[in-house]
């Protein structure tokens, strides 16, 4: 090989391994880096509707002078074995006034099944000012072959949302947590 052809393949080797390094540093920035970012964004600004865990804050005033329509949606797959409603698709509550709703799952397959429910708020800008004491979709819930179980969702309203709030809409998504049974279940079988 000439000393020109063997420049120019070192040269192509160095520049393939740059840019080999370059997309190892990409991939790397976006899961290290605005992955996390995302989710702290999402946390701080209540975009995407997100909701925290457990409240420990409890309210001891009533604003008896508002009335907020929360509604209840809930969604899935389509092809997931499973029936998914909220009992309770519409209260009206005042802020600061505790309330109990309920959502029903039913497993319609012949196999003991995990799901969780992730809940999402519409407005964005209420999720700072819902609070759920009590929720099913701080678990992950295992049902038996055609088991149905109503799940109880406790909330309350913080009285300082914003005065123009007069609607909140919570909506919950099932799904399926495939490989997530529990271990005296598969030991049984």
């Amino acid at each position: 090989m000439s000393d020109t052809a063997q420049k120019s393949n070192t040269k192509n080797i160095k520049i393939m391994a740059q840019l080999g390094l370059l997309s190892v540093a990409m991939v790397a920035f976006v899961f290290v880096g605005l992955v996390p970012m995302y989710n702290w964004i999402c946390e701080v600004t209540g975009i995407g509707g997100r909701t925290t865990g457990p409240t420990t804050e409890l309210i001891s005033e009533i604003d008896e002078s508002r009335d907020i329509r929360v509604q209840f949606m809930a969604s899935m797959q389509t092809d997931m074995p499973f029936e998914f409603r909220a009992l309770d698709t519409r209260v009206q509550v005042h802020p600061g006034q505790q309330h109990t709703i309920h959502y029903r799952v039913t497993n319609t397959s012949d196999e003991t099944r995990t799901v969780q429910a992730v809940p999402s708020l519409s407005p964005y800008r209420v999720t700072e000012h819902f609070h759920k004491i009590e929720c099913f979709c701080f678990e992950q819930t295992v049902l038996e072959p055609g088991e149905s179980l109503d799940m109880p969702m406790i909330f309350y309203v913080d009285p300082r949302l914003p005065e123009d709030v007069r609607t909140i809409a919570m909506s919950y998504s099932l799904f399926n947590m495939p490989g997530y049974a529990r271990a005296d279940i598969k030991e049984t079988n």
